[in-house]
This record gives C-alpha cells, sequence and structure tokens, in this order.
C-alpha cells in the first residue's frame, strides 16, 4: 500500500452521505447466487459440518464483480446491501431477500484461486484474486446450501468474508465497528467508512462539504479554510492522497477496531488492507452534545490530518 508523502496529500471527491444508519434494501434477485455470471465448478467443500459463520455480520462494501462486462455494469447496484445485518443460525438466515432462506446446511471448503467464485474470476485469477484482499491460497470458506439456492462465501480473515449474489461481491464484516451501535464512536467510524468506500474515495470541497455531519465544527472550518487557500494553474495540491485510508493507492477493505474512550475524547483504529500489506489509521472523535464526531485522524508517523490541512500554503 502506498504512503501518503509526509505533508503531501491530494484530494479527489467524496460523495454525499445521509448521517443516518444505511439501510438501502436489497434489489430482488436478477441472478442466482450459483450463476453469478460464472459457470459452475465441481465442489471442491469438505464434507464436514461448518459453524464458522454463526452469528452476525454487516455488509460493509460491495463491488461489481470482474466477470460482469463493462457495458452491464450499470446494472447492478453494488450499494443496495451496504449498511444491512446477516445473521446465521444452525438452520436459517435473516438478511437481504437474496440471502434469507431457511433449511440451511454448512459445509467448510478450501479452494484454490481459479475455483473462487465457482471459477468466476476473469483476470490471471492470482491477480484478481489479491485484487479482492485474498493474500494466501487455498482459500478457506463455507458453502451454504439452503432452500434459496447455493452460495459460496470466501474467508479473508477472522472478521471478514466474501460471497457473490447478483453479481456483485459483498464485504461481510463483523469487526467491533461493524457491530457497534450507529452512534457510538467506532459506529460513527464504520458507518463514515462505508459511504467513503461505496463512492468516490477521493476529496473535494463540495463532496466533503457533504459529509460534514461526520466531522466536528472545527474541523470542518479547517478544511474549508484548507480549500479557499487558491492553487495557481499547474500546481499540485499541498495534500495528494486519501488523507481518510493514508493511502496513494485506494485500499481494498477496512476493519473498524474497539474505541478507547476517556470523557469526551475518543480514539478509533482502524486497519486498511490493500493486495499485499495493512495499514492502521486512528480516528479521533469528540463528543458534542450527544453525537460523537470525527475531529482528527492520525497516522503512524508524521503530521495529522489537522496539520497537514493547517500547514498548507
Amino acid at each position: 500500500m502506498s504512503r501518503l508523502p509526509i505533508g503531501s496529500l491530494f484530494f479527489v471527491g467524496l460523495a454525499i452521505v445521509a448521517w443516518s444508519e444505511l439501510n438501502a434494501q436489497a434489489s430482488t434477485a436478477k441472478a442466482t447466487p450459483a450463476s453469478s455470471g460464472a459457470k459452475p465448478i465441481a465442489s471442491q467443500a469438505a464434507s464436514r459440518a461448518d459453524t464458522s459463520l454463526f452469528g452476525i455480520w454487516r455488509v460493509s462494501r460491495g463491488v461489481i464483480a470482474p466477470w460482469v462486462p463493462v457495458k452491464e455494469k450499470n446494472a447492478w447496484d453494488a450499494k443496495a446491501w451496504v449498511g444491512q445485518s446477516i445473521t446465521f443460525d444452525a438452520k436459517r438466515v435473516a438478511g437481504p431477500s437474496s440471502l434469507k432462506c431457511g433449511d440451511a446446511h454448512y459445509e467448510a471448503t478450501s479452494y484454490p484461486a481459479d475455483a473462487l467464485f465457482q471459477g468466476g474470476l476473469t483476470e490471471t485469477v492470482k491477480t484478481a484474486a489479491k485484487n479482492l484482499g485474498f493474500a494466501k491460497f487455498p482459500v478457506a470458506g463455507t458453502s451454504l446450501n439452503c432452500d434459496a439456492g447455493l452460495y459460496e462465501f470466501h474467508k479473508l480473515d477472522a472478521t471478514a468474508e466474501l460471497v457473490a449474489v447478483n453479481n456483485v461481491i459483498w464485504t461481510l464484516d463483523r469487526s467491533p465497528g461493524a457491530l457497534a451501535v450507529a452512534t457510538t464512536p467506532a459506529g460513527v467510524v464504520q458507518r463514515f467508512l462505508e459511504a467513503h468506500f461505496a463512492n468516490d474515495m477521493g476529496f473535494d470541497a463540495a463532496r466533503l462539504a457533504s459529509k460534514k455531519v461526520f466531522f466536528t465544527p472545527s474541523l470542518v472550518a479547517l478544511t474549508k479554510k484548507y480549500f479557499a487557500k487558491p492553487v495557481l494553474k499547474g500546481d499540485a495540491p499541498d495534500i495528494e492522497g486519501d488523507p481518510f485510508t493514508n493511502s496513494q493507492d485506494y485500499p481494498t477493505r477496512f476493519s473498524v477496531g474497539a474505541p478507547i474512550t476517556t470523557g469526551t475524547s475518543s480514539s478509533v483504529r482502524v486497519r486498511f488492507f490493500d493486495t499485499s500489506s495493512a495499514n492502521v489509521v486512528t480516528y479521533q472523535l469528540q463528543l458534542g452534545g450527544a453525537m460523537w464526531r470525527i475531529d482528527d485522524v492520525r497516522y503512524d508517523a508524521g503530521p495529522t490530518f489537522r496539520e497537514l490541512l493547517g500547514a498548507a500554503r
């Protein structure tokens, strides 16, 4: 993962989000779970029951599957499930419409790169798999067979799984942030990053203003001051990269940790993953009234987000 050069970040644009729980309803399934654009391959599932999926998960991200032709990508909605919960138990699944089912049976699996997503990866398979966040092969997972169809879940780590439904690859998350109440420090950071990853992960004045509800008033004022400074034509901006993930090459996913809170201040560590490494960023939040808001972003070295904004010419 490329790190931000000290004192130099580049903002491209953030998308508009609401300060409410993301609750988009899943659209009606346009493809069966077992036919997400790829031809099924022979099952390599081990013949043993698997309980690793049991419990509550949150959908934190969706990306259009790589096997979808470019001209058809707009036909699929990669945001519909973001923010929704999925609960797996021994006999049923409660979640978005396409995943809601009964008579559930789970088996542990182990797949090489070319068998992930029922053989649907279309590039050089290991490259395609690594671009989705897989670092080692074979990949462990779970095959779910229920009355709605067959679903293959592929494990990224103990808190994250990928599943392809409706030509979208969804990230299921059970990190502390994913399971946190929306109004808690970790819950605020989780929802901010879900919105950040669901849209353009860059930054400009208009798009940052649309996200001001996530930030303290003083941080909002500092960003307005930064963007009010003129930039000469042909000059690079003072800030390059994505300050919210501390990267120039956007990460594939995030994992929000538990908060450390003292009085009206709280810090939340977030791990960002790309194809080869993990990067840790700490979000600083302040309690104003009944609402926690982001006040600063601290990196593993160098100035903080606030300091970078203030140091800009």
